[in-house]
């Protein structure tokens, strides 16, 4: 073989050396974000959930003492909320694989880019719910 093919060789193996690595850095980067977003809306969903006790409190105090309808609409809007919020996060963090899920790098990325995309989702409805709960409950 002559020497231009050879360097063709080797500079193609390069390449496809150099995207994997790009690949796998893009898809850590990813992970990373995702696991940061993930933390960050537990920690929400530990006040969020402290709302949703006070709701169920109120809501059975208001079984007693009577409130007006539109609060105890809006008090089990919000308490379905919470719950949906909360179920959405432990049905994903079951379905979340952390370890690459040893699928070809493009289904890696789409994978992990899916994940956070959910996990983003997730944190935001958490986020709503905490703040329905301050304005809502006293």
């Amino acid at each position: 073989m002559n020497k231009n093919l050879w360097r063709g060789l080797l500079f193609s193996l390069i390449l496809v050396g150099v995207q994997l690595v790009y690949k796998k850095y893009q898809y850590s980067n990813l992970e990373k974000d995702t696991e940061v977003i993930h933390d960050e809306a537990m920690k929400n969903m530990a006040e969020m959930n402290r709302f949703g006790r006070k709701i169920k409190q109120e809501l059975v105090l208001a079984d007693s003492i009577g409130i007006r309808p539109g609060r105890r609409d809006s008090l089990e809007n919000l308490l379905q909320r919470i719950s949906t919020a909360e179920n959405d996060m432990m049905s994903w963090m079951t379905n979340y694989k952390s370890e690459s899920p040893l699928l070809p790098m493009k289904d890696e990325l789409e994978y992990i880019r899916d994940q956070k995309s959910k996990i983003e989702k997730n944190a935001f409805d958490i986020r709503e719910a905490v703040e329905a709960g301050k304005n809502l409950v006293k």
